[in-house]
């Protein structure tokens, strides 16, 4: 039956809570090692479900199933449930891999298909820990089931808090490990949600407010898409209502035609020639050399661009065919009504 007269106290180094008639301890918290424990047989709740143990032990171990080989230490996540042993699959945890968070430690060695037991806290022992300083975050790595002192950065990556060095040395450092306490401190672009950037979650287009300005990207390579004279639809959207604002052309490759260079090429999205002018290669002017270059687009209004409907970015090779060459194009734009 439950206890209500339940006192707490300090004893030992351990927080107690107590049955204030009988003084028989309830529950016993140890800092040291960051576990509870619960007498035999005992059930404690826990905000609605409950956690319940038949051997009066420390409450954060968990049966598992090994879904590959594990060793001492390694991080893992919980991937599945192994019905025949009535026990959940875990896998090495990984920072730059999707869905892959440690929430538990091993504490030794299960080969692969066999059961075992995890644990949200450990600590481990002679390691090298002399470039960090006792105290110092560590976090999971993207090394699958390691850790790092230093948070990963890849855009692609979580930043997830594990542990704290506990004894700074070369030889004998110590690694307190908690993933109860486990945080993360940045989120990479595998976690986020496929949708989470769309045009759609972004400030209303016909609203007044503040607006980000984007940025497209099209590219014209020979390589890629031949040089016959036509018209090449590099398949990147301007949606409908963009005010292009302005740009640069980014020659990667310098352009060549057949017969002295007099092939030439324009870049259009609205209507011809609006984002640069029908000019040939032999053009001392021109902007298919190697190299930064200016658009039609120059930040005013005499010459900006805005689209009427969804248009794609096209680049137009007439008179000679293109022999060679690799152009990028960004266009600066906002979304107008």
């Amino acid at each position: 039956m439950p206890v209500t007269n339940v006192g707490s106290r300090w004893n030992a180094g351990k927080l107690e809570w107590f049955d204030q008639i009988t003084g028989g301890n309830i529950a016993v918290f140890d800092p040291a090692t960051l576990t509870l424990q619960i007498p035999s047989g005992a059930t404690l709740d826990v905000t609605g479900g409950t956690l319940s143990t038949t051997s009066g032990g420390i409450v954060t171990a968990l049966a598992i199933y090994a879904g590959e080989n594990l060793v001492e230490g390694d991080l893992v996540y919980v991937s599945g449930w192994n019905a025949a042993s009535a026990a959940f699959v875990v896998n090495k945890a990984d920072a730059d891999a999707a869905g892959k968070l440690a929430t538990l430690i091993m504490h030794g060695t299960v080969a692969s298909g066999a059961t075992g037991t995890a644990y949200r806290t450990h600590t481990l022992t002679a390691l090298n820990t002399n470039a960090a300083t006792a105290g110092d975050p560590v976090y999971l790595s993207a090394t699958a089931g390691g850790w790092t002192l230093t948070a990963p950065t890849a855009a692609n990556a979580i930043a997830q808090r594990v542990g704290n060095v506990s004894v700074k040395s070369a030889t004998v450092g110590e690694i307190r490990f908690d993933l109860g306490l486990a945080t993360v401190i940045k989120f990479g672009s595998n976690e986020l949600q496929g949708l989470s950037v769309a045009e759609s979650h972004l400030v209303a287009a016909n609203a007044d407010g503040l607006h980000p300005v984007r940025v497209a990207r099209a590219t014209y390579d020979f390589a890629v898409n031949g040089g016959a004279i036509s018209a090449i639809d590099s398949g990147v959207t301007i949606p409908a209502n963009a005010v292009i604002l302005d740009g640069m052309v980014d020659v990667k490759t310098t352009c060549t035609t057949a017969g002295g260079d007099a092939g030439t090429m324009a870049i259009s999205v609205e209507g011809a020639n609006d984002i640069v002018a029908a000019i040939a290669v032999s053009n001392g002017g021109n902007p298919w050399d190697a190299g930064r270059h200016d658009v039609v687009p120059v930040g005013s209004a005499a010459t900006a661009v805005k689209t009427t409907q969804a248009r794609n970015v096209t680049f137009t090779i007439a008179t000679q065919a293109f022999t060679a060459g690799k152009v990028h194009v960004f266009l600066r734009y906002v979304i107008g009504s």
